[in-house]
């Protein structure tokens, strides 16, 4: 992601560096907000945590951001379709071995870990919406850009054998190639030091 970043340049007053949630290799009391994306989950709660808290100044904000999978299309057929995927790819992970090399923890497990961690004197959630335009080809797109499934398609595993077949047939039908509205919602967790 960083090397995207950097491809794609940007402002003057962002730069990018080397490091992770527990390290950060940042001075003491540097930032106001700490922001982390769709990624939390991949991250040990407690020591990034205590990172965040000693990067903020006082009264800064720890903010955490995650996307309910998948967004309202427009039309049922075709989000319950991505679900019982994820579902499937979930068990197919389970079956295959391939979940127990990564540690994740649970996102709707976020605000009590944050609550509990000792760092932050008040943590609160917002659910926050937005619209947005997207077809058939986007959310199958979404699909594929889960690590799972491409974790699964690496190991030799097909779309048919993923749901994902069955996907871009529902959502072909139900969704076409045209542009719908789409409602996103997003779990943002706040913890302020």
């Amino acid at each position: 992601m960083r090397s995207e970043a950097l491809a794609e340049g940007g402002p003057d007053n962002v730069n990018y560096r080397d490091g992770f949630a527990h390290a950060t290799g940042l001075p003491d009391h540097c930032a106001e907000i700490v922001c982390c994306s769709q990624a939390l989950h991949w991250m040990a709660p407690q020591p990034t945590f205590t990172e965040a808290a000693r990067l903020l100044k006082p009264g800064g904000v720890f903010a955490s951001c995650d996307y309910d999978w998948p967004p309202l299309s427009g039309s049922w057929q075709a989000d319950l379709a991505f679900e019982e995927c994820l579902g499937r790819l979930d068990l197919l992970e389970q079956e295959l071995g391939l979940a127990q090399r990564l540690q994740r923890w649970d996102k709707s497990g976020h605000l009590a870990r944050m609550r509990a961690s000792g760092c932050f004197r008040d943590a609160r959630e917002a659910l926050l919406h937005h619209g947005d335009q997207g077809n058939a080809e986007r959310l199958v797109g979404l699909l594929l850009s889960q690590g799972s499934t491409m974790n699964l398609l690496k190991s030799g595993q097909s779309e048919e054998q993923l749901g994902i077949s069955e996907l871009r047939q529902i959502a072909e039908r139900k969704l076409g190639a045209l542009p719908v509205p789409w409602l996103w919602s997003a779990r943002v967790r706040m913890g302020v030091v």
